[in-house]
């Protein structure tokens, strides 16, 4: 399960958290897209062993799946912010003082 944090007054503010998960998630998208351009082929593991280039391919999937993983997390964060912050961003209901 993941803390999600509670936007109060002595808090951090909600716009600069939703701003640095923002952020956050961002340069992991990039990451997350130059990771898999990374090339892993045979080629360059052969003479490893008959088996290396397998096992750099399970490693390379298991490090994308890693960032992926907080990937999601950072996404669960972002949007339990911006909920918090849209709920609090509703118009305010005021008492005009009008009695019908």
């Amino acid at each position: 399960m993941t803390q999600l944090p509670r936007i109060h007054l002595n808090g951090t503010s909600g716009h600069v958290l939703a701003e640095e998960y923002g952020t956050a998630l961002t340069m992991l998208d990039q990451a997350i897209e130059a990771l898999s351009a990374v090339t892993v082929h045979g080629r360059d593991y052969y003479p490893i062993s008959p088996r290396a280039a397998m096992v750099a391919m399970d490693e390379h999937m298991a490090r994308l799946k890693k960032l992926r993983q907080v990937q999601a997390e950072l996404a669960l964060i972002y949007g339990h912010i911006f909920r918090q912050l849209s709920e609090r961003e509703e118009p305010e209901q005021t008492y005009t003082g009008i009695t019908g």
